[in-house]
């Protein structure tokens, strides 16, 4: 590699830019950039001018449409039951009945378990406003979570 070739990846590299290389390391630099957790204020500006989510909101973003898909049965059955707080068998009527809420099953204190779809998926869901998991159609509910989500994560 000649050395002016060096100098032009250094300077890409010192002004935070990806060098010129190739596309995966260009992506891996940008997924770097974004994913943690002190965002440099120029990194921030493209975020928020793009439109963007972070990384961990958008992965927030993708569980909580799949939930909305599997209730609206639009997704595999097989992701599994996910059952509203109403609906469970009890004694007695629970305040949270009226809520359209999802139960979320007891789990052990273990990292495979918190991480399961049929644990994270009703929690995200619950961390939701009423007004956003009541949404009508898909659409409706997208355009809804991305504003909350990006409105929760810039300001």
């Amino acid at each position: 590699m000649s050395a002016s070739r060096l100098r032009q990846q250094r300077a890409g590299r010192s002004s935070g830019l990806p060098g010129p290389s190739t596309a995966v390391g260009a992506e891996r630099g940008c997924a770097t950039d974004v994913s943690s957790p002190s965002i440099r204020p120029h990194h921030r500006c493209a975020l928020v001018c793009l439109h963007w989510l972070r990384v961990p909101e958008r992965v927030q973003y993708k569980i909580a449409v799949l939930v909305y898909k599997l209730l609206h049965g639009l997704a595999p059955q097989y992701l599994g039951p996910l059952n509203y707080v109403a609906d469970l068998p009890g004694r007695r009527p629970l305040r949270s009945a009226g809520t359209n809420r999802l139960a979320v099953p007891p789990v052990k204190l273990t990292i495979a378990a918190n991480r399961a779809f049929l644990v994270v998926g009703p929690r995200t869901r619950n961390d939701l406003p009423d007004d956003m998991t009541s949404a009508e159609s898909l659409s409706t509910f997208r355009q809804r979570l991305k504003t909350h989500l990006f409105t929760k994560s810039f300001f």
